[in-house]
């Protein structure tokens, strides 16, 4: 800030001024303790001083920068958000905030607002800095604060029944996350040969042992959030049930499912008889030439022969 007559003489020495004048001034100053507006202009005679005036350094008011509108959730921490701000002087500034969320404060020193929102709604939340002349400067920004994250939510799941060698219809599995969340299927006590696919919930197989399982579906959503339902999964004796696969080698395993009170197994391909076993469920046809191959696994009990056809009927083998 300047302080200079209308014709550029300046302030005189000694606190008084020099000639008879209108002087004007720039810049932020105070007279008396009362801050006058600027441009402006101060009459004045010779000899006469100007009591309490201060011009220049220390006049300027700090300056804030704008902050960003700012949205958040309740229960979970903000990132951390800086106001920035700074002195023409460079003095040390004092920062202070109202209006903002429950949970959230800013740092007097530093000006960092941070916190865990512990409210919903939406909050003018306005900042202010002080410098040491108690000048200051404020900007204002919209908080908008959602509601807490709720768990997901899963329908109870109807007792299943399924036979051994057959594969299984998936139990309709109806869940929802509130948020709209993806959501992460698991399971515990399946039967065995039975899955859970962990982004769909589809139970997908075909169960091999007879039994009575108790099976919890869990969902879990983005934020860690999980419900749970458990039903009871029943496991019958089906019809025999063979399944042929390509081992590491590329030639056709075959697994099956035991025939109540059998000890003896035969295995032929394309009707020729390969091999007897004794009371296995596997076999590897590991001589296995290539082209399409069709696998029956036989059974005789009591005199009755139970041929067991292994699906895919044929398999390629390469």
């Amino acid at each position: 800030a300047s302080l200079v007559s209308s014709t550029g003489e300046p302030y005189g020495t000694g606190g008084t001024v020099a000639s008879v004048d209108n002087y004007n001034f720039t810049g932020r100053a105070y007279l008396g303790g009362t801050t006058l507006a600027y441009p402006s202009t101060l009459a004045t005679s010779v000899g006469y001083g100007i009591p309490n005036l201060k011009f220049g350094s220390g006049a300027n008011p700090p300056a804030v920068l704008p902050v960003a509108n700012q949205t958040g959730q309740v229960g979970i921490a903000i990132a951390n958000v800086q106001v920035v701000a700074t002195d023409p002087e460079g003095g040390a500034l004092t920062y202070t905030a109202t209006g903002l969320p429950g949970g959230l404060a800013i740092d007097p020193v530093t000006g960092l607002i941070s916190g865990t929102p512990t409210g919903s709604g939406s909050f003018p939340a306005t900042v202010a800095v002080t410098d040491p002349q108690a000048l200051a400067a404020s900007t204002t920004a919209l908080w908008t604060i959602a509601p807490a994250p709720q768990p997901p939510t899963i329908q109870p799941i109807a007792a299943q029944s399924s036979p051994t060698g057959a594969m299984v219809t998936s139990p309709t599995i109806t869940a929802a996350d509130p948020e709209g969340g993806a959501l992460t299927y698991s399971a515990s006590g399946l039967p065995l040969g039975l899955a859970i696919n962990p982004a769909t919930g589809a139970i997908t197989g075909t169960p091999v042992v007879v039994g009575h399982s108790t099976v919890t579906v869990t969902i879990t959503d983005p934020q860690a959030l999980s419900a749970s339902s458990s039903f009871t999964w029943t496991i019958t004796a089906g019809a025999p049930a063979c399944v042929a696969v390509l081992d590491g080698a590329g030639k056709p395993a075959l697994t099956w499912t035991t025939v109540a009170g059998q000890t003896t197994y035969a295995v032929r391909r394309d009707g020729a008889f390969l091999a007897t076993l004794g009371a296995v469920t596997t076999y590897t046809d590991a001589a296995a030439p290539a082209g399409n191959r069709a696998y029956v696994v036989r059974s005789r009990l009591v005199g009755v022969a139970t041929d067991i056809t292994c699906q895919p009927t044929p398999i390629a083998v390469p």
